[in-house]
């Protein structure tokens, strides 16, 4: 999702308030970020019975990984992390959140062209 493109400009304005945030670079071939999920884009949206429930790893696709087709422009991938405390065991976990990531991953750290950060 990282390109100069007009996409990537646009998404900087819906995700990172209007450039004022940041963007972690991550190392896609490390083991923990490589986990990655392809949003889906639909015209509709799934319906929700009571069987799905039972498959967790459909539901996630079903629930955290499907937006409206009007998004499609995003191109967007989502990491799933969980609370440490919840799943201690999970491939990528949050505490307080703060992103627990292991050595390797983080290789870059965008700034937004309205960033006020500062080295502390």
């Amino acid at each position: 999702m990282c390109d100069a493109s007009q996409r990537f400009r646009a998404v900087w304005a819906h995700y990172a308030e209007k450039h004022t945030g940041i963007c972690l670079e991550l190392n896609a071939t490390v083991e923990q970020v490589g986990r990655v999920h392809r949003v889906l884009y639909r015209d509709s949206f799934p319906t929700l019975g009571p069987d799905d429930f039972n498959d967790p790893e459909g539901l996630v696709d079903t629930v955290l990984l499907t937006k409206s087709k009007e998004w499609a422009y995003e191109g967007e991938y989502r990491i799933m992390a969980r609370d440490e405390g919840a799943d201690p065991s999970f491939s990528l976990t949050m505490a307080k959140d703060f992103l627990s990531l292991v050595a390797g991953a983080l290789t870059g750290i965008v700034a937004g062209m309205q960033c006020r950060c500062r080295r502390s």
